[in-house]
């Protein structure tokens, strides 16, 4: 290995409503990879995203948030990155920010549920929503899903990602699948660069846990239990995502075009 070689760099969107434990688990993962990790929000993020980094990663929280972190200036330097070349993993409400619509039910404290309606950012084209509802005040919608990645059928921790109804399929690549067939992890071109969208949570692990995770309730220890082992299903999904990080060039013969 060439040691002058200048290691990779992530940057690390941990800003307003981004989950502080994605953002620990997040860094965990990509500093095992080799990157070096920058963490930013508001506009450090906008202006790190001019260096040209070679990842960067929006973990999971609340989209709204994201966007009046970052405002307008900030969107448009994500397209732009993404546009001139660079690689954006978005994470469950990572995802959900990069999507062109969003429909999102979320369990209330007084036990109503709510509809929200909001408008992405719009690097995929498509509506992003939850088919259960969303619990942000305890861990009732946490659950392990089941998945299939190619031959392999998997489990991976899941808390309301979404799901999508693509307003386009073209220069679209799908590699993780709910059970149901619908799409829980998908690569998309966009401009020179590409988006990662993924509506599972592979980063979590014992060391890394969820905040849903972190109660001392038997609920919760019924869904850690789970979470010890899934780890090597976690792992093998996490050795997916990089490999296409590190791919260069997207695979053609994959490309779902446009029906």
């Amino acid at each position: 290995m060439d040691k002058n070689k200048e290691k990779k760099v992530a940057l690390l969107y941990d800003g307003s409503g981004a989950y502080p434990s994605g953002v620990v688990a997040w860094e965990q993962v990509l500093q095992a990879r080799g990157y070096d990790v920058v963490k930013a929000s508001g506009q450090r993020f906008t202006d790190r995203l001019a260096v040209k980094p070679d990842l960067v990663t929006i973990p999971g929280g609340h989209s709204a948030k994201y966007n009046e972190d970052l405002g307008r200036e900030g969107v448009t330097a994500i397209s732009s990155y993404v546009q001139g070349g660079g690689t954006l993993l978005g994470v469950c409400g990572g995802a959900y920010f990069l999507s062109e619509d969003i429909s999102f039910k979320m369990l209330e404290r007084d036990g109503s549920v709510t509809l929200k309606d909001k408008k992405g950012i719009g690097l995929i084209a498509a509506r992003s929503f939850n088919v259960a509802v969303y619990d942000d005040y305890g861990s009732s919608s946490a659950q392990f899903a089941t998945l299939r990645m190619g031959a392999d059928y998997l489990h991976a921790y899941y808390n309301g990602g979404p799901r999508y109804e693509f307003y386009s399929k073209n220069q679209m690549f799908p590699f993780l699948f709910f059970e149901d067939g619908a799409e829980a992890g998908v690569q998309i071109k966009v401009g020179r660069g590409r988006v990662l969208a993924l509506s599972v949570h592979p980063e979590y692990s014992m060391k890394a846990l969820p905040e849903e995770l972190q109660k001392l309730h038997p609920a919760q220890e019924k869904l850690r239990a789970q979470m010890r082992g899934v780890k090597s299903d976690h792992d093998m999904i996490l050795d997916q995502i990089f490999t296409r990080i590190n791919f260069v060039q997207i695979p053609v013969a994959e490309c779902r075009h446009a029906r």
